[in-house]
């Protein structure tokens, strides 16, 4: 991978607190959870330490709480992955936090506590030099929308691809954010959210995705869960549509432990940030989401041997990207 640009996640970075249980408790009901774990997580984190675990260097430009004593487990969770955290920073109060109520069949609660990862954000020159250096740049909605307003407005001007997973504040994405985006990745009720359109049905799903490229977006990729995932790759292009490969074991839905993230194929399958057909549904090779990186790996690249390539649909100098999903 020598010589190659590298991605760059701009994004946030959280301690998961994990309480397995077996069902959710009841208004005024105590319930006991067999155990607690803490595990690194946060959208960010868990889209850089999956796309260079897959071999691609990666930089993540993120906030640790100074004080917090889960930062050391997370910089070394992120490091013993491949993440370069030379450009991430400490600042005052705790790190990002996420309760995780698992139930026994997969499903999850999550409460967040933004810390760090909210905290007030600035880019120094360097930060800014390694942004528009980058071959593509992964942002998400967990830190404050005008830092990802400033990254995405720095990449466009240096012709480098942005993608944006829209999980995080539920809030309208910021107008001016929308033209910055070469891809915006939201689920079906993200997508619902965004435009006020119903995603019942995969017509509607199409519909919707339509809707905000008319916002300026240059591509949308729609996450559909155990159904794979849909991508509008540009204006008047054919909608590509990739079916899920189911997991044969599901652990959990969060995508804690860095593998499982939805973002596993938005940068990491990247090849000279080439976008491929066979890389829009990788994400959906992990079904509901697994932990297990080699079992990702073998299922994209049994997608690639079935299928050809294609342009990405934004970037200039030569700046290309693959995408993919939930």
């Amino acid at each position: 991978m020598a010589g190659e640009k590298p991605l760059v996640v701009v994004g946030s970075v959280n301690a998961d607190l994990v309480l397995p249980i077996d069902r959710l408790p009841k208004p005024g009901e105590t319930l006991a959870a067999a155990s607690i774990e803490v595990v690194p997580g946060g959208k960010g984190a868990n889209q850089a330490a999956a796309a260079a675990r897959a071999g691609y260097p990666t930089y993540f430009i993120g906030q640790f709480g100074k004080d917090d004593p889960n930062a050391a487990l997370l910089r070394n969770a992120l490091t013993g992955c491949g993440v370069n955290l030379s450009h991430s920073k400490d600042v005052e109060g705790p790190c990002g936090t996420a309760l995780i109520l698992l139930q026994a069949g997969g499903e999850n609660s999550i409460i967040i506590v933004g810390g760090a990862n909210q905290a007030s954000w600035s880019l120094s020159d360097a930060d800014r030099s390694l942004i528009q250096g980058a071959g593509a740049v992964l942002l998400q909605r967990e830190v404050p929308e005008q830092i990802n307003i400033d990254v995405a407005k720095l990449a466009k001007e240096a012709g480098v691809p942005v993608i944006l997973d829209a999980g995080g504040v539920e809030g309208p994405i910021a107008p001016e954010l929308l033209p910055c985006l070469s891809v915006l990745s939201p689920n079906e009720t993200e997508l619902a959210r965004l435009t006020g359109m119903p995603t019942d049905s995969e017509a509607q799903v199409q519909e919707a995705a339509e809707k905000l490229m008319t916002q300026g977006v240059s591509a949308v990729l729609v996450k559909l869960g155990s159904e794979g995932s849909l991508l509008l790759p540009g204006p008047g292009a054919a909608p590509i549509r990739q079916h899920a490969i189911k997991a044969p074991v599901v652990v959990d839905t969060t995508g804690a432990l860095w593998d499982g993230d939805k973002i596993y194929m938005y940068g990491a399958v990247f090849e000279g940030f080439r976008v491929k057909p066979w890389a829009t549904g990788c994400l959906a090779v992990l079904g509901h989401e697994i932990r297990t990186a080699g079992c990702a790996r073998e299922a994209c690249g049994a997608l690639k041997r079935g299928s050809g390539e294609g342009q990405a649909p934004h970037g200039r100098n030569g700046a290309h990207m693959s995408s993919s999903t939930q």
